[in-house]
């Protein structure tokens, strides 16, 4: 066998010495490097290489590392309950205490593993009270480190999230204290457990509260314990994951979602003391510029917004100081005075900061009514019509529009209105519709609205006037193409929907601004409302003009009629058939439409019978009732008229549902 050709010579020898890099420095490492037994602690690059880059610069404990073994084991039990294949309830719970007892002694190593990290979170999904407690025990003293780690913060949270109703549990139905275990284990409530944590952080929450990975958990500890209800809170947003993980991991292992609670849960006295020890410690420290600053960090923002929320709420609404207050230090106590002394300066700064308005739009929601008069007409009022065509600032204009009365909400969609040839261009349908909605509420004419519509598509013929309005060309979005053409396709399905959530609302009002809808698409042609049947925005609107109480019988019956040649096709859709269901509701009162269209799925029935779409169609639409026994499915009809004439429209299940 030949041997490889090298260059031999002391001259070849110091040109690869050149050419390579010093050895001798450190170089940076790419893998995790095994550790001596004796130590004890290392700094987060070591312990994840996404700490060398924006991590924090404080040690963290290492917890060590799982062997090969306990990999493989934990990462095949991970497998087994996402497929969920158990045979009943009984035999997955089974499954569950057989992987904690595995797992007794390593729940630290899991927890900062990542990808074991996630096997811990479905087992906190599925544990019951006791093991959580069990795994409270376990993260004892290490909530500190834990917290601030990448992998175990999300484990903290869903152990947070999963222990807050048994909270309430034991204090509705306190459970009799039993007696020491044989290993001398001694009961303790959820109460005392998270009371423990608090303790355990208390030293550290203002650093912890603007910490890449702690800030997201402390915000679902300081909820848990003020007893606010995660569905219905309006900051939901701050507190939820990116990828929603949690409504995953109950689609996946089939376990049922827990009641919608209240909006205030019921908590011990002892854990609002906790809530306002944690709010007085944490604001008294910090001046009104060091507040300001926060308004515009990243972790900072998101956690001065859950601040001026509890604000508002009792008890501590009630109890709230100047040196206590977030909300007061932010606008330094004199927004109600008219004293011009910084914050008319920071209310403008950050109503157009991506971040900083998230703080404004609940400075807005929560403010006291003094206070956000004082900043509406200082700042707001004569900035209302710029700030509304910002894709930023539109959204605190929003917030601004719900919390205004009648006088001053007169005054301000009257140069805002000026604005909607930019507003539409510009796709500010949200400011548009919020207009329009508050009107009515506030029992102003919308006549005004209907005109400044009307007015930027002048000359156009009610068809094009609704078709520009809608934003439609005619085009799916459907394809796919390379990222570039994909972003764009997915900003102009958004601009689609955000349209055609307008025009429902526009369509829903009587007078003019209704008509502006109802004439557009009557004069559509047949071709072009089968095309917007199909697209997923726009059949939206299809749906309601035909289920709308508002509809007359002359607008429903030229409607459905203009469906009834493409009824089949658009039957075996999975857009367009929901627009079908809909003509059930469009052909009450218009009996001999309906039998012509019922004859035309029934001509129809194997083409329906091949598709799931089809399938639901002819089942909404009674067909077998039809095909056998029509004398009867006209009975029904007729009685189901009566029924609507009594009590309003009733709208099919999947259609309502959709």
């Amino acid at each position: 066998m030949p041997r490889p050709k090298k260059k031999h010579g002391h001259r070849m020898e110091q040109a690869v010495k050149e050419d390579q890099p010093d050895r001798t420095e450190p170089q940076q490492r790419t893998k995790r490097r095994k550790l001596d037994d004796e130590s004890e602690y290392v700094t987060g690059a070591d312990q994840d290489p996404s700490y060398a880059e924006f991590g924090p610069t404080k040690s963290i404990t290492f917890y060590g590392l799982l062997n090969d073994e306990e990999q493989e084991y934990f990462t095949k039990a991970d497998g087994i309950l996402e497929l969920d294949q158990f045979d009943s309830a009984e035999d997955r719970a089974l499954f569950v205490a057989n992987v904690w007892r595995e797992a007794s002694g390593k729940q630290l190593k899991i927890a900062c593993s990542q990808s074991c990290s996630r096997l811990m979170e479905r087992l906190v999904y599925l544990s019951s009270p006791s093991q959580l407690k069990d795994l409270f025990r376990a993260f004892n003293g290490h909530f500190q480190d834990l917290v601030q780690h990448r992998f175990a913060s999300h484990c903290c949270e869903k152990l947070f999230l999963q222990a807050a109703p048994i909270v309430t549990d034991e204090l509705v139905a306190p459970l009799a204290v039993p007696a020491a275990g044989a290993d001398g284990e001694i009961f303790v409530s959820m109460e005392n457990l998270f009371l423990h944590v608090v303790q355990e952080l208390h030293d550290d929450v203002g650093n912890l509260f603007t910490d890449q990975y702690a800030s997201h958990t402390m915000r679902v500890l300081l909820v848990v314990l003020a007893g606010l209800s995660l569905e219905k809170l309006p900051t939901t947003s701050l507190l939820r994951g990116k990828q929603g993980k949690g409504g995953r991991l109950d689609r996946q292992l089939g376990k049922e979602p827990r009641d919608d609670p209240p909006r205030k849960q019921a908590v011990p006295s002892s854990f609002e003391a906790a809530v306002d020890k944690i709010l007085a410690d944490t604001l008294t420290d910090l001046s009104p510029a060091e507040l300001r600053a926060l308004a515009t960090h990243a972790t900072g923002n998101p956690v001065l917004q859950l601040m001026i929320e509890l604000e508002s709420l009792e008890p501590w609404k009630s109890q709230t100081t100047p040196e206590r207050s977030a909300l007061q230090k932010l606008l330094a106590q004199s927004a109600s005075e008219g004293e011009e002394d910084g914050y008319t300066t920071f209310v403008s700064g950050i109503l157009y900061d991506p971040v900083g308005s998230h703080l404004l739009e609940a400075i807005v929601r929560f403010a006291p009514a003094k206070a956000f008069k004082a900043i509406y007409r200082q700042v707001l009022r004569d900035r209302i019509a710029d700030a509304s065509r910002s894709d930023v600032a539109s959204f605190v204009v929003i917030r601004v529009l719900e919390r205004l009365g009648k006088d001053d909400l007169q005054h301000a969609t009257g140069p805002v209105l000026l604005q909607m040839e930019s507003l539409l261009a510009h796709s500010r349908y949200a400011v548009i519709r919020t207009i329009i909605e508050r009107c009515v509420v506030r029992g102003l004419d919308l006549d005004v609205v209907a005109k400044a519509v009307v007015a930027v598509y002048d000359g156009l013929s009610p068809s094009a006037r609704l078709l520009r309005l809608l934003k439609w060309d005619g085009a799916d979005g459907g394809g796919i193409g390379n990222g570039e053409k994909r972003a764009e396709t997915t900003r102009a399905e958004t601009g689609r929907v955000h349209s055609s959530l307008l025009a429902q609302t526009m369509f829903s009002q009587p007078g003019p601004l209704g008509s502006v809808v109802s004439e557009g698409l009557l004069d559509t042609s047949a071709s072009t409302l089968g095309s917007m049947a199909q697209d997923a925005a726009a059949s939206r609107l299809l749906q309601l003009s035909l289920m709308s109480a508002a509809s007359t019988t002359v607008f429903r019956r030229r409607l459905t009629t203009a469906f009834v040649d493409e009824v089949t096709q658009l039957a075996t859709h999975p857009v367009a058939s929901h627009v079908v269901d809909a003509m059930w509701d469009g052909t009450r009162g218009l009996q001999y439409i309906r039998e012509r269209i019922a004859q035309r799925l029934c001509d129809s029935e194997a083409l329906l019978g091949a598709s799931y779409h089809g399938r639901r169609v002819w089942t909404n639409w009674k067909m077998n009732l039809f095909k056998n026994r029509r004398d009867r499915w006209i009975a029904q009809c007729k009685s189901a008229r009566g029924e609507e004439k009594a009590g309003g429209v009733k709208t099919t299940k999947r259609t309502a549902s959709r």
